[in-house]
């Protein structure tokens, strides 16, 4: 949660917004914060079973990518963009399927070791 509100206010310090989005595309940054953002999330979760896991990692996300979005339409230099929203969600699932696929190739470590 502390990641996520440092990301807001460093968000909101205009002069850092230029330089990012004059380096980066918005989007990209977009996607880059919430796949890092989702990967905290996925670690910081205690479920016992995987698929719950994934599904609470990207309620969070949405619901935090949807919270991001609404602090901006109190934002004098910030526009809320739903396409915004979209990129932070499509960060997440990028996250979740190397995730996904990390816990596959080990899986099969594993197994050839046996």
């Amino acid at each position: 949660m502390v990641i996520y509100l440092v990301m807001v206010v460093l968000a909101n310090i205009r002069p850092l917004e230029r330089a990012f989005i004059g380096t980066f595309s918005d989007k990209l940054l977009h996607l880059i914060t919430y796949m890092i953002l989702a990967i905290l999330v996925y670690r910081g979760l205690k479920f016992e079973f995987f698929i719950e896991k994934l599904l609470a990692t990207l309620g969070i996300i949405g619901l935090l990518a949807a919270l991001d979005e609404l602090l901006q339409l109190f934002s004098s230099h910030r526009v809320a963009d739903f396409e915004d929203w979209l990129y932070d969600m499509l960060g997440a699932v990028f996250a979740l399927l190397i995730i996904m696929a990390y816990r596959f190739a080990r899986q099969l470590l594993y197994r050839n070791k046996e």
